[in-house]
């Protein structure tokens, strides 16, 4: 009996050649022929333009429905994966047998190819790098136009990271003198306007508004999320790594799709990838495999390419609404909290308890500002376990487990919201008390509203740092 496998890929003129070149697998697998047909086998219309399709031709000889059939499918799914990975498009599959085991040789290769692929031509106007001027010197970060309402097009909104457009250095906070990014419309850089710069420093977002109109070009802009994708999804960071491939496209798997920081330094809800990313990603969007943002890149950890992220969704979507409505004074409505916080292990933990067994929830506090609306409750050396808002029932437990957040979750709250907080004092005694946020970041220093800032220090810790990629400089006679 001979099993046939239709594979219909796009984009695929020069590798598709290259595959067709496997002709025989290693001993312990069976003889597999693969044909590739190279002439145009059907057209199809998508988004208005045809595109066109190959044939991959695979001949399984003496199926039956034994171990060594089980084998044989794996070894199909083997080469369908290899194919996979080597191509970007879109695919579907028809298999035709006279077993009556189709549906799960079908069912098994749509685990494997059934995700929608992100494709860079698709999104590459979205993203452009964005190059600036901070203390005299020049850099280069990247960013992306954004949209989710008409009135959004008309001015044109573009999303880059807050470390692109500031700094704080020696207790004094700076900006921009000028930068440049790309209109994707008449391919021409353009100016910023620097009056027109919008900074959520503790988020590490700035929402530049360009005045390009978009109107008659929304599919210039992207779209943050419907919801979040679950860890283990796969994902991509656009952006310009180093400085030196704009619009170059890295791709991974979501570690955490809600991640607290562990360290404190990064304080609001986060994603956590292992997408490939350095130092000229800051600011590039993280998207789903729909082409829908679902972060902003803008942390990794030092030496480790693969380890990093930045705000997620929910943070995007507060954080960019804030800015739009109060642009300037965005800051008088998002609440700060004073606390300098991290994820603590086990025995840091145990030392709260009389037992053997304990929670896992917690973060524990080193440091409460005077100035804090938590001063008079929280001090350094107590465990933050949970919180309630009364007015909605909402529950937060704190931490860095599935279902656990950050305590930064309650900047974007309302203000002067009514909260009610359970806590392991310092002398082991759990206790419930109820506060109000009612301390803004307009009220502080501007200093504490900065990239990797829990809201505590007024300049970022010593051990952490952001890259700024410096732009290559002209040769000199």
């Amino acid at each position: 009996m001979d099993t046939f496998v239709f594979l219909h890929v796009e984009r695929m003129y020069r590798r598709v050649f290259a595959f067709g070149d496997l002709y025989d697998m290693p001993p312990r697998f069976p003889t597999v022929r693969i044909f590739v047909v190279p002439f145009l086998l059907l057209m199809y219309c998508n988004t208005f333009f045809l595109r066109p399709a190959f044939v991959v031709y695979a001949t399984l000889h003496s199926v039956t429905f034994s171990r060594r059939t089980i084998i044989q499918y794996l070894n199909i799914l083997f080469l369908i994966t290899v194919y996979n990975i080597m191509d970007s498009g879109q695919h579907f599959f028809l298999v035709q047998t006279k077993d009556n085991v189709v549906t799960s040789i079908l069912n098994a290769v749509e685990s494997v190819t059934g995700e929608t692929n992100v494709i860079l031509q698709e999104i590459e106007k979205s993203v452009s790098q964005i190059v600036f001027q901070l203390n005299g010197e020049t850099y280069v970060g990247s960013g992306w136009y954004y949209y989710e309402t008409s009135s959004d097009l008309q001015k044109g909104y573009f999303v880059t990271a807050a470390h692109c457009v500031m700094d704080v250095e020696d207790s004094t906070y700076h900006t921009i003198s000028s930068a440049f990014i790309q209109n994707p419309i008449t391919n021409k850089w353009v100016p910023v306007n620097v009056a027109n710069i919008f900074i959520d420093g503790v988020a590490d977002i700035a929402l530049i508004k360009t005045d390009i109109d978009f109107t008659n070009h929304k599919n210039y802009c992207l779209q943050l999320a419907s919801e979040n994708e679950a860890p283990g999804s796969k994902c991509y960071v656009v952006g310009n790594p180093g400085g030196c491939d704009e619009d170059s496209i890295s791709s991974g798997y979501i570690r955490d799709s809600c991640y607290c920081e562990s360290s404190g330094y990064h304080i609001t809800n986060s994603i956590y990838v292992n997408a490939p990313g350095i130092g000229g990603n800051s600011g590039g969007p993280i998207l789903n495999t729909h082409g829908a943002v679902i972060g902003i890149f803008t942390f990794g950890l030092s030496g480790h390419e693969c380890f990093g992220g930045g705000s997620n969704l929910s943070t995007l979507s507060s954080s960019l609404s804030l800015l739009k409505t109060y642009e300037h004074d965005a800051n008088k409505h998002k609440n700060y909290l004073g606390l300098d916080w991290a994820i603590v292990n086990a025995y840091y933990c145990a030392s709260f308890y009389d037992t053997d067994e304990f929670d896992t929830k917690g973060v524990y506090i080193y440091e409460v500002t005077t100035d804090s609306p938590f001063s008079n409750i929280l001090s350094s050396g107590c465990l933050l376990l949970d919180a309630t808002i009364p007015s909605t029932g909402e529950f937060l437990e704190f931490g860095n487990k599935n279902a656990q957040v950050t305590p930064g979750v309650l900047l974007y709250y309302e203000t002067n919201i009514d909260i009610t907080i359970t806590y392991i004092d310092s002398s082991k005694v759990q206790r419930t008390s109820s506060l109000t946020l009612n301390k803004q970041y307009s009220q502080v220093s501007n200093l504490l509203d900065s990239p990797l800032n829990g809201g505590v220090k007024e300049n970022a810790p010593t051990n952490i740092t952001i890259d700024k990629i410096k732009t290559m400089t002209l040769p000199t006679n």
